[in-house]
């Protein structure tokens, strides 16, 4: 069966950035930047908190985002209501200039612009628990243009998380397209991969240092495998036709890092 869309990653995959060591940069960032409503611990610890419980809900009714505020505001008293302002100027002029710690994948820019020319549909499947702008920085880190995707996964919109299976139904059902028909490309075994095969889904796991142009090579002939730009199968990387999960295709990619409650 021709594959119809493809499903990235970004940290890790798209974005060579260790989510271990950006956390507390980006944390620091934004405590000091909300310090007039609380302090650094009580922001981090209820930031945590709010995310642990966004990624462990899966009710379709509520989005990350109303997980989230819910949770915080219970343990902080803040609401969005309260936070709204100060959080799009922190992420408009601060978050942006985080990106020190961050490199654009080699070749990735290109797979991602060539896939997105080639008829097939695109998501961004980074786990949806930062708000789009923040994605869309960090995006902009790893040179990559968020109109190539049909859908970006944000914690605005998606009402579930990887690797829960109900964050790749949400997000193969908004592309209009079968699990069977996708592919998964991503750096994390668990996060990325485990919930992918349980709907049925091609996989392909980044793994190990980067090597010139085998991002292209690898991804590229994978997905683009036939005449014309026809996308290929898909057959040796998820799901096999008897249902059960098959071992993911494997490539070269920036080193995987810690399961960090953010990004990825």
């Amino acid at each position: 069966m021709q594959l119809r869309a493809v499903l990235f990653d970004l940290d890790g995959t798209l974005l060579d950035l260790d989510m271990e060591r950006f956390l507390p940069v980006y944390m620091d960032a934004l405590a000091g930047f909300l310090s007039d409503y609380l302090p650094a611990a009580t922001l981090t610890d209820a930031v945590m908190a709010s995310v642990g419980a966004a990624i462990a809900d899966v009710d379709p009714r509520f989005t990350n985002e109303d997980v989230f505020w819910r949770e915080f505001r219970r343990r902080t008293g803040y609401d969005l209501d309260t936070l709204r302002e100060p959080l799009e100027r922190f992420y408009r002029d601060v978050f942006p200039r985080l990106g020190g710690q961050a490199r654009p994948v080699p070749g990735a820019r290109d797979v991602v612009a060539d896939l997105a020319g080639a008829g097939l549909k695109l998501a961004l499947a980074t786990n949806p628990i930062f708000p789009r702008a923040a994605i869309e920085a960090r995006l902009a880190w790893a040179g990559i243009q968020p109109r190539w995707f049909d859908f970006i996964a944000d914690f605005e919109t998606m009402h579930a998380c990887k690797p829960q299976p109900a964050f790749f139904l949400e997000v193969c059902s908004r592309l209009g397209v079968e699990p069977a028909r996708a592919l998964m490309v991503g750096n994390d075994p668990v996060i990325d991969i485990r919930g992918a095969q349980q709907v049925g889904m091609a996989t392909y796991l980044v793994e190990g240092a980067p090597a010139p142009g085998s991002f292209e090579r690898e991804v590229g002939a994978l997905v683009l495998g036939g005449a014309g730009g026809e996308p290929a199968g898909g057959n040796g990387g998820g799901a096999g036709a008897g249902g059960g999960p098959a071992e993911p295709r494997r490539g070269s990619g920036p080193p995987a890092g810690g399961a960090g409650v953010c990004g990825r």
